[in-house]
């Protein structure tokens, strides 16, 4: 156990025992074999770059194209929604005229029957005018003409008054211890006219003379062959 073990390699072939032989020791690098090698290694490399290249156009040859897509879809449908939206409004125009015009239509109907129904007034109130005016003048013409009857019966009652001597109708005359009346005087000279102006003035039938005897009686008693008969009936009246 007192001796040393020696470590050392008696081998030549073991290099780390053995100074480096430069000429033995240098490491020659195939320059054309590493270029064949890198170009072998570079061509899968290349290959999938292409690869890569290739689809990553696709993708986004795809992509604007669906980008596209969405875009004219987006067109369509605005298109669409911008035609809906005229044909809406020209709807609503078009319902707003109808409107307007039924409104108008209505309107010139209800003036034309104002019109017309003014029109009837104005006739029915001309009309009216026309007949209050003509009853207005037969009124007149009828009073005229009653005045003027008037005027005339009492002219002729005055004339006949005066000439048979006497004052009013009522006025009782004496003659020769006789006395009588205007309607005894008209009854003698058989004047029915004059009988009957005398009571419209108011003549009272009444009266007697001085033989007892009304007008009617009188006239009863002259009477032949109906020749008082209207001077009988006007008193009887």
């Amino acid at each position: 156990m007192g001796q040393t073990e020696s470590t050392s390699c008696n081998s030549r072939k073991c290099r780390p025992c053995n100074p480096s032989d430069q000429t033995t020791d240098t490491v020659k690098i195939d320059q054309a074999a590493l270029a064949s090698l890198d170009e072998e290694n570079a061509a899968p490399n290349l290959q999938s770059q292409e690869e890569e290249k290739e689809k990553s156009k696709h993708a986004e040859a795809a992509r604007l194209a669906e980008i596209e897509r969405q875009e004219r879809e987006e067109r369509q449908r605005l298109e669409q929604e911008q035609r809906r939206e005229e044909e809406r409004q020209r709807a609503a125009i078009e319902e707003q005229q109808q409107a307007a015009k039924k409104l108008e239509e209505e309107r010139r109907i209800a003036q034309e029957a104002a019109a017309q129904r003014e029109r009837e007034e104005t006739a029915r109130r001309e009309q009216e005018a026309r007949e209050e005016e003509a009853r207005r003048q037969e009124a007149e013409r009828v009073e005229q003409a009653r005045q003027a009857k008037e005027a005339s019966d009492k002219k002729a009652v005055d004339e006949f008054l005066t000439v048979n001597g006497f004052t009013d109708v009522n006025y009782k005359r004496s003659r020769m211890m006789k006395k009588c009346y205007p309607l005894h005087e008209a009854v003698q000279q058989i004047n029915a006219p004059m009988v009957q102006l005398l009571l419209d003035n108011r003549a009272d039938a009444s009266a007697t003379s001085s033989a007892n005897q009304t007008a009617l009686q009188l006239a009863q008693k002259l009477d032949r062959n109906g020749s008082h008969a209207a001077v009988v009936q006007a008193l009887s009246a």
